[in-house]
């Protein structure tokens, strides 16, 4: 069990979600449009409320995180973490557990790592 395990359950009441996301999401939809970004991942997306969040706006957003406690609290929905995010439809189907596959080592001993497709969705 990771420590983000042991926090999902309290996760979101640690953090400012309105405030965080209105400070957050201005600049990432800036460069989102001055890229043509339609499609976004979220990886670590921990409870999914970036990739949640984006949906709603009109964006095809994905999230994966290792911690299925963390994901488990997205997929619970609205209440389950004291913090209902705006309607975004189907996209909590979009949030799925990935399990990270190391790809090589680095030099200073960290590891590039990858995440599973979405067809391997659990």
């Amino acid at each position: 069990m990771t420590l983000y395990d042991t926090l999902a359950a309290d996760y979101d009441r640690f953090v400012d979600w309105p405030a965080r996301l209105a400070f957050e999401l201005p600049f990432l939809e800036r460069l989102f449009q001055a890229h043509g970004v339609q499609s976004v991942l979220d990886a670590a997306c921990g409870t999914g409320r970036h990739a949640l969040a984006l949906a709603q706006r009109g964006y095809q957003a994905a999230g994966a995180d290792t911690s299925a406690p963390m994901i488990e609290r997205t997929r619970a929905g609205p209440g389950a973490t004291g913090w209902a995010p705006p309607s975004c439809g189907p996209s909590s189907e979009r949030i799925w557990l990935a399990p990270w596959r190391p790809l090589a080592s680095a030099p200073s001993g960290s590891t590039a790592a990858t995440t599973a497709s979405p067809s391997t969705r659990r």
